[in-house]
């Protein structure tokens, strides 16, 4: 390679020379490689709200009820939701509120709690081997749209 060579292009050569030498199958396992060690951290995060919902705030109720509120904040300050006090003084939580419709995240929360219920190491597998499989999906999708070769596995490795 000619030391005159533009650094980009350089660079280029690089990842198309690390892409070739990657296998595929293991791009799909990288997220569970990466975040592996969250498996040994119980709850944490957004772990205490979820379990907080399913376990007391929508106990008893079915998937669809989860489901529909199980992503949604800042609700009146009137409410019975425990964290409305952590709000910033600037946010108005009387007019203000934010849902997201997630039903498959929902239920698969809803699911990890009646199955695995406080094995929480389970709960973050489960999510750990749906981010495996998204990884494969996303490959899947890169190599119809892409064809083959490096870009695929580029954009594999960055989407994993």
């Amino acid at each position: 390679m000619d030391s005159n060579e533009p650094i980009l292009d350089r660079f280029w050569h690089q990842v198309q020379s690390l892409c070739q030498r990657i296998q595929p199958k293991w791009l799909f396992v990288l997220p569970l490689l990466l975040f592996s060690p969250s498996l040994f951290l119980g709850m944490f995060g957004d772990d205490y709200v979820h379990y907080w919902k399913i376990h007391l705030k929508h106990k008893g109720d079915s998937p669809l009820v989860i489901a529909q509120e199980f992503f949604t904040f800042f609700v009146p300050p009137n409410s019975d939701e425990w964290y409305v006090s952590s709000f910033p003084w600037w946010l108005d939580t009387a007019q203000t509120k934010v849902a997201f419709f997630r039903p498959l995240s929902a239920l698969t929360h809803w699911l990890d709690s009646v199955l695995w219920q406080d094995l929480f190491f389970l709960h973050h597998l489960h999510s750990l081997l749906w981010a495996c499989l998204a990884a494969w999906a996303a490959h899947r999708v890169f190599k119809r749209v892409l064809g083959s070769g490096w870009p695929v596995l580029l954009c594999t490795l960055l989407f994993a």
